[in-house]
């Protein structure tokens, strides 16, 4: 089970995610301009960037979706057809690349984001551990202590996206990525939980 603050969940649906998206957002708008004039000209800013980042992230959620129902769809269309023919399994592979872009371009934006809410009246010390774990371990620093090289994934429906979850070095940390949507549902609820403390 993945737990992040006050909240826990399994499995988080299309409608479970959408709706704590919203909610964290609106709630970061309102804390916002509640906090405004309160604020330092960088901190204004931070908060411009951190809005602009959580829209990015809010389009590769939608982009990523569209890519997961086209897998399924090329899935099921090369499970029909004579298993000689090899062009489904290239379309596969194709739609399976586009997935991996866009989950390590979402992981470096979340992150950027959780970056410029550390630094607001509220959030000192914020981060979210499935977004810096992938983002720190597996995408950017792999090669430190604790982070994973060689390059893997899978892909698990209504989980999403696993990058590298079959390190091959002894002592390597397995299963530092949850899947792709249980860190976005972590993202949105650390954030709600957070806005909801500092009422």
């Amino acid at each position: 089970m993945t737990q992040s603050g006050k909240r826990e969940f399994a499995s988080s649906s299309t409608i479970d995610r959408k709706l704590f998206r919203e909610k964290a957002y609106a709630e970061l708008r309102r804390y916002h301009l509640h906090q405004l004039s309160s604020l330092t000209n960088l901190q204004v800013h931070l908060a411009e960037e951190l809005f602009r980042r959580l829209v990015q992230c809010q389009w590769l959620e939608r982009r990523i979706a569209d890519r997961e129902r086209a897998f399924h769809r090329e899935a099921e269309h090369s499970q029909r057809i004579d298993n000689s023919e090899l062009a489904p399994s290239k379309r596969l592979e194709a739609i399976m690349f586009e997935m991996q872009l866009l989950c390590e371009a979402y992981y470096l934006f979340a992150w950027r984001a959780c970056e410029c809410l550390a630094r607001l009246p509220g959030f000192k010390n914020f981060s979210v551990g499935g977004i810096r774990d992938v983002r720190n371990r597996l995408i950017e620093h792999p090669d430190r202590e604790g982070g994973v090289f060689e390059w893997s994934t899978t892909y698990v429906s209504g989980i999403g996206l696993k990058l590298k979850p079959m390190p091959r070095r002894p002592g390597q940390p397995t299963h530092l990525d949850q899947g792709f949507w249980n860190n976005v549902m972590t993202f949105y609820v650390a954030i709600v939980n957070r806005v909801g403390g500092l009422k």
